[in-house]
């Protein structure tokens, strides 16, 4: 996996009173763009309050959430796939965004990833 930096998005509420509150930071985690079939994949939200995840691109994964967290399994996928998922608190919202590697070329045995080609030949013995 190589995750990549993402600035969390910030705002301050301002009342119309014009009395400055606490800023809420609303940050979805770092960006992954090399995960596997099969991986287990944690969602870690930042923010006070605590915010509500969704998936908003790519084929749906089932999503459990427990408070600011979230996880799910990389699909099995024969195609490079994108998905994406928002943490928001209200309006203020954050993207996620990873990717999953396709599966032409590995197959699950015994519960682990194993290639089904080795420089050009195909394993006889599966």
């Amino acid at each position: 996996m190589t995750p990549a930096a993402a600035a969390p998005v910030a705002w301050r509420l301002i009342s119309l009173d014009g009395i400055v509150g606490t800023p809420i930071t609303v940050d979805a985690g770092l960006d992954l763009f090399n995960l596997e079939p099969g991986d287990p994949v944690n969602l870690r939200g930042s923010s006070a309050p605590v915010g509500v995840w969704s998936q908003t691109l790519g084929p749906d994964v089932a999503l459990t959430v427990t408070g600011a967290s979230a996880s799910y399994v990389a699909p099995v996928t024969i195609t490079r796939t994108t998905l994406q998922f928002t943490y928001a608190v209200g309006a203020i919202t954050d993207v996620v965004t990873h990717v999953i590697l396709p599966t032409n070329e590995r197959a699950a045995i015994g519960g682990t990833w194993v290639p089904l080609s080795v420089r050009g030949f195909a394993h006889a013995a599966l």
